[in-house]
């Protein structure tokens, strides 16, 4: 992170914890999709993730006098959302069987460098989807971070099945190009195990 960023940074959350709504707004534009990505991945429900992203920014909203002290908003952000996501987590699971979590979402769990180098990763894969062209970025979006299939993506943007493929093969191409690029191979095979 450079000074000027942190910086800036430290700005925006002075804003937000004055009361500021657009600066809070620019926060939440920030994050909400890595947030969401990271919920839809564990609990595997678009409703639950949307319901994760509006409880972790109520609450950076309700904590707003604390911003000023965090150092990094990420890593602030990230950890409420961890917590989120666990909490829901357990609610899914037979009740006394909280053994099972670990195995659910090891990445929730795991030591803080790894938790660096997974946040690492995705932030990687967010910046090769926001170099897509715009029709091209909708579909990839609709179908790894919402889950929808290529016929529920054809009929909500008026188009056909094989352009929504052809946008997807487009789309896997140029982020597997930009990840072998980028030299995160592990990135790269997560995302072909999903293809």
């Amino acid at each position: 992170m450079t000074a000027e960023h942190s910086h800036n940074e430290k700005a925006l959350l002075q804003l937000v914890a004055d009361g500021d709504e657009l600066a809070f707004t620019q926060l939440f534009n920030s994050y909400w999709n890595t947030v969401y990505a990271q919920a839809l991945a564990y609990l595997k429900s678009v409703s639950l993730a949307q319901d994760i992203v509006q409880e972790v920014f109520l609450k950076v909203w309700h904590k707003r006098a604390a911003l000023p002290a965090v150092e990094r908003i990420d890593n602030y952000i990230f950890i409420i959302a961890r917590n989120e996501i666990i909490s829901q987590l357990r609610k899914k699971l037979p009740e006394g069987d909280a053994s099972a979590l670990p195995e659910q979402a090891p990445e929730l769990v795991m030591q803080p460098d790894k938790q660096y180098a997974y946040r690492q990763q995705h932030q990687l894969l967010a910046k090769a989807v926001e170099l897509l062209p715009p029709q091209r970025k909708l579909v990839f979006s609709l179908n790894r971070y919402e889950g929808l299939s290529y016929e529920e993506i054809a009929q909500q943007l008026g188009i056909s099945r094989e352009t929504v493929k052809g946008h997807m093969v487009k789309a896997l191409a140029f982020v597997r190009t930009y990840l072998v690029s980028h030299g995160d191979v592990l990135l790269l095979l997560l995302l072909s195990t999903r293809l």
